[in-house]
């Protein structure tokens, strides 16, 4: 649920522009507010008045009709896509051969903590969205694959891969649960990027079009965070809800106050200024406090506990109409 909050606030920049601490003379423009809203109604009204194709590629149509507005009216340039070739090969190591540095090595270790929490939390919600019950060794493959990702996305000289939220809430949105989609979705993408005219129209597209198709995205991730939330015993175990609430409270504090720990040292506030990073261990260590050192309890709800037999996968089902 942290994760999609994270994302559902950092997506007001994506709609208005980033604000900063230096004045965007395109921040909260009316006509970029109008866009996101048009792209957001026609998605809404497509995937309540469609059905089939159309219904699960909504969410691709409303950025085209935001896309053409925005043609439209002229604020899109081309003027340098003559220059971009046709066919590009992504060589390894284009920019030179890894440089090991131990101080960026500790940080970034930090920070891939905070993906992996991250990352977990996506695999779960997804498997609430498929219905398919996530163990913990779906959980390892899962980190696995992103440990992967990173190591290939190093070697191509590209950011830090993990998993995204907003495709988790495609699925939820689509309905297409299979993982061959998912797949064959991969190798039309890296096909695409050898194509850099296509990559300069891609680029073109405006952050607030996008940001209006991410806020539902996100949204959906954060009502699968409460559906999950909705199964803890909160009844009869009342320690549950200060696990929940102490937890979301330290998790949202660098979001509502970016500055609230600046004047901690660097160590320090490389792990606090993470709201998910922040939030994930004050729950943990406070779920240890409150039932951990009692085995008599045992949680109703396990997604971590290994696969059973009789468990049923939706992962490779045919995509739904």
């Amino acid at each position: 649920m942290l994760v999609s909050i994270k994302q559902v606030v950092g997506g007001d920049p994506f709609i208005s522009g980033p604000s900063g601490s230096v004045p965007n003379p395109n921040y909260g423009v009316p006509s970029h507010l109008a866009v996101s809203g048009i792209v957001l109604v026609s998605i809404l009204l497509m995937t309540r008045f469609l059905r089939g194709f159309a219904a699960n590629v909504a969410v691709l149509l409303g950025i085209a009709i935001g896309f053409l507005i925005v043609l439209a009216s002229g604020d899109i340039s081309f003027g340098g896509i003559a220059d971009a070739g046709w066919f590009n090969i992504v060589l390894p190591f284009q920019f030179g051969l890894p440089v090991f540095d131990l101080a960026a090595i500790a940080t970034l270790s930090v920070f891939m903590v905070a993906v992996m929490i991250e990352s977990s939390g996506l695999f779960m919600a997804l498997g609430e969205i498929t219905g398919r019950r996530i163990s913990q060794h779906d959980i390892r493959k899962g980190l696995r694959a992103d440990g992967i990702g990173n190591i290939v996305g190093g070697i191509f000289s590209a950011f830090t891969y993990t998993s995204y939220a907003q495709n988790v809430g495609l699925v939820q949105v689509t309905g297409v649960h299979s993982r061959w989609v998912c797949a064959s979705a991969g190798v039309i993408l890296i096909i695409l990027g050898c194509i850099p005219k296509l990559s300069f129209v891609a680029a073109s597209i405006p952050a607030f079009v996008l940001g209006a198709a991410a806020m539902i995205m996100f949204g959906i991730m954060a009502g699968t965070g409460v559906k999950l939330l909705s199964q803890v015993d909160f009844a009869t175990d009342r320690h549950n809800l200060y696990v929940v609430a102490i937890g979301l409270s330290f998790g949202l504090m660098p979001l509502v106050s970016d500055k609230l720990f600046a004047r901690l040292p660097d160590t320090i506030g490389h792990f606090v200024h993470n709201g998910i990073l922040l939030g994930t261990f004050t729950a943990v260590i406070l779920n240890a406090l409150f039932s951990g050192l009692n085995k008599s309890k045992q949680n109703p709800i396990d997604l971590y506990a290994p696969a059973m037999p009789g468990d049923i996968s939706h992962a490779d089902a045919a995509p739904s109409a």
